[in-house]
C-alpha cells in the first residue's frame, strides 16, 4: 500500500498514489491508553465495509479524520509473515528490539493520545449509495478503478447495475467477468433488442425505461452514476432524473461524432454532478448553462488502470486465458491492435469501412489483434465484414478476440506498436501510453487529441501508409491531457461530500462572463482551467 508521509506522519494512504515515499506493510502499533478508541474505530469501518474492510482502511480513516499518524521505519527487519499468536509475538520483539523503530519521528497521534483526550466517535450515519450503471466491456474498463474506490470509501455503499451487451455471450458477457474480479452485481437489465440497427437501438432504448425504474426504486441509490455517451447511459439518467435521484456523469463535454455527440450533451442537462476529463470539456459543459460549482475536471477515470498495473505482457499466460479465433500470433515481433465500432450515423456503410481497415492490415502483414465492435447500430455490418474476411482470406497474422480483461486489454495496447480503428482508446488511454495510433473515419471527429495519433479516412492506402509511418516513428511521450491516474479518488471525494439536489436550473452567463478571464473565474481558477486563453464563446 502506498503511503506519502510528511514530518514523520501519514498524509495520504492508497493504492492509487501517483507518488509515495513510503509503503505500509500492514502493521499498526497502538498504545495501551488509546488502544479502546483504536478499536471503535476499527468497529467502524467494518461496519460501514462489511468483509471488504483490511487494516489499511482503519489507517487512512485516522489519516483523513485528522489523527496524526506517525510512521516508523522498519527497513531492513525483514518480512515477518504472521498466522499465530507466536509468530505475532516473535514479529513484534524483533521489531520493537531495533533501535531505529524507537527513534522514528513521532507525532502526537493515535499512539500517543491518552484515552480521554480522544474525541469519541460519532453515531454511524447512514453511507451514501452510489448506483453505477455498467453496459459494455469498455464502461466497465474506464469505471473499474472508481467501483475499486466508492467499495473501499466509509461513507459509500456501492451498487452495480449491469445492462444490455454486459449480459451477452456474443459481446464478451462482461458481466462475468466483473464477478471474477470480486464485484457484486445488485441487479441485471435484459434490454437490448437484437438486430444491430436504428429501429432496435431505439427499441432498446425504450425497454431500458421500462426495467430501469423499478430497479431504481428497489435499490434507492442517492446518485445513480453514468458514464460517457452510450444510449443505455441516456436511458439511465432519463430514468434516475424522472425518480428525483441526482446524476452524476463521467467524461461529459466530449466532442464526437455519431449519435454518440447528441447523447452526450443530453446526459449533460439530466447530470447534477459533472466530472469531465480535461478543460475544454469543462468549459463546454459550464456554457450549456451548468452550475461551474457542480463542475469538477478530474481526469478518464480509465487512465488510473494504467498507472497502478504491471505493464509487461506474459504472453504464455496471455494465450492460456483468451482463446479467440485464428492462428496464434508472435507477440515477441511488433505487432498491431486493431478495434473498430460501428458509425451510427453512417449505417448501411460500416461493413465497407471495416473492409478497408482489414485490407489495410493484410497488405502491411504484421501480426494483428482484432476485438469485436460493440453492439451500436451497424455491429452487424462491422461483424459481418470481419468474419467474411476471416473465413474467406484465413490469415495466418490476424487473431480475434470477442473480448479481453480490462488488464489484459491495457497490456495488449501497452505492448503494441500501433493502435488502429475508431475507438476512443487511441486518443485516450494510448496517449496515455505513448503508444501511436491511426484513428479511422469519422467517429472521433471533433475530440481533442494528442500527438500520437494520425487520422485518416476510409481507405485502405491511406490507412496501411499511416501505420507504417506510426510505426516508423515508434512511441511518443506520455501524454497526461485526459488525466494523471488518480481520476477516481477525486470523485470519489465529491460524490461523498457533495449536497444533493434534484432540482436543476440554468445558470446564464452574464455578458461580462463572455471573456475567458470571467469564465476561468466562475470554474476555480487554475485548479480547474489551464488553458482559459483559448476559450471562444
Amino acid at each position: 500500500m502506498k503511503v506519502w508521509s510528511e514530518e514523520g506522519r501519514i498524509r495520504q494512504i492508497s493504492k492509487a498514489l501517483p507518488l509515495w515515499n513510503r509503503g505500509y506493510v500492514g502493521l499498526t502499533y497502538c498504545g495501551e491508553a488509546a488502544f479502546p478508541a483504536y478499536c471503535r474505530v476499527v468497529e467502524e469501518v467494518f461496519a460501514r465495509q462489511g468483509d471488504a474492510a483490511v487494516a489499511e482502511n482503519v489507517v487512512a480513516h485516522l489519516a483523513d479524520t485528522g489523527v496524526e499518524v506517525s510512521v516508523g521505519d522498519i527497513s531492513g527487519v525483514g518480512w515477518h509473515e504472521v498466522d499465530t499468536p507466536e509468530e505475532r509475538q516473535r514479529a513484534e520483539e524483533a521489531i520493537l528490539a531495533d533501535p531505529r523503530f524507537l527513534k522514528a519521528p513521532r507525532a502526537p497521534g493515535v499512539s500517543d493520545r491518552p484515552l480521554e483526550h480522544v474525541a469519541p466517535l460519532q453515531p454511524l450515519a447512514p453511507r451514501r449509495r452510489i448506483c453505477v450503471f455498467i453496459i459494455n466491456r469498455a464502461n466497465y474498463g474506464r469505471l473499474k478503478p472508481l467501483l475499486t474506490a466508492i467499495r473501499n470509501h466509509p461513507n459509500l455503499e456501492l451498487q452495480i447495475v449491469v445492462g444490455s451487451s454486459m449480459l451477452l455471450y456474443r459481446f464478451g458477457k462482461g458481466a462475468d467477468i466483473m464477478e471474477a474480479d470480486g464485484f457484486r452485481i445488485d441487479a441485471r437489465v435484459y434490454m437490448h433488442v437484437d438486430g444491430e440497427n436504428p429501429e432496435t437501438m431505439a427499441k432498446s432504448i425504450g425497454l431500458g425505461l421500462v426495467e430501469l425504474p423499478g430497479i431504481f426504486g428497489r435499490l434507492k441509490p442517492d446518485i445513480v452514476l453514468v458514464n460517457a455517451d452510450r444510449y443505455e447511459t441516456l436511458v439511465a439518467a432519463i430514468a434516475a432524473a424522472s425518480m428525483n435521484i441526482p446524476v452524476a456523469h463521467t467524461l461529459g463535454g466530449e466532442i464526437t461524432g455519431t449519435i454518440d455527440e447528441s447523447i452526450r450533451h443530453a446526459v449533460t442537462k439530466l447530470a447534477h454532478l459533472h466530472f469531465p476529463a480535461h478543460d475544454a470539456a469543462a468549459r463546454r459543459i459550464v456554457q450549456m448553462g451548468e452550475d461551474p460549482d457542480h463542475v469538477h475536471r478530474v481526469g478518464n477515470p480509465a487512465l488510473d488502470v494504467i498507472a497502478g498495473m504491471e505493464l509487461r505482457l506474459d504472453i504464455a499466460d496471455f494465450w492460456k486465458r483468451n482463446g479467440g479465433v485464428g492462428q496464434p500470433i508472435d507477440l515477441e515481433k511488433p505487432y498491431i491492435l486493431c478495434v473498430q465500432h460501428p458509425v451510427t450515423s453512417e449505417y448501411g456503410k460500416n461493413y465497407s469501412h471495416m473492409l478497408e481497415t482489414l485490407e489495410a492490415l493484410d497488405i502491411l502483414q504484421v501480426p494483428v489483434i482484432l476485438l469485436w465492435p460493440n453492439n451500436d447500430a451497424g455491429s452487424d455490418e462491422v461483424s459481418k465484414a470481419m468474419r467474411f474476411f476471416r473465413e474467406n482470406r484465413r490469415p495466418a497474422h490476424m487473431h480475434f478476440f470477442r473480448t479481453l480483461s480490462v488488464e489484459d486489454f491495457i497490456r495488449v495496447l501497452a505492448n503494441s506498436h500501433c493502435i488502429v480503428g475508431n475507438s476512443s482508446s487511441g486518443i485516450m488511454e494510448a496517449g496515455f501510453l505513448g503508444i501511436p495510433a491511426v484513428n479511422v473515419g469519422t467517429r472521433q471527429a471533433g475530440r481533442e487529441r494528442g500527438v500520437n495519433v494520425i487520422d485518416v479516412g476510409c481507405d485502405r492506402h491511406e490507412i496501411a501508409l499511416a501505420v507504417r509511418d506510426q510505426m516508423r516513428r515508434g512511441p511518443h511521450p506520455r501524454d497526461t491531457y485526459y488525466g494523471d491516474g488518480c481520476s477516481a479518488e477525486r470523485i470519489v471525494r465529491v460524490i461523498a461530500e457533495a449536497r444533493l439536489e434534484s432540482q436543476k436550473q440554468f445558470i446564464e452567463l452574464p455578458q461580462s462572463a463572455r471573456s475567458a478571464t470571467i469564465l476561468t473565474e466562475l470554474l476555480g481558477n487554475a485548479s480547474r482551467i489551464k488553458h482559459a486563453s483559448d476559450v471562444i464563446l
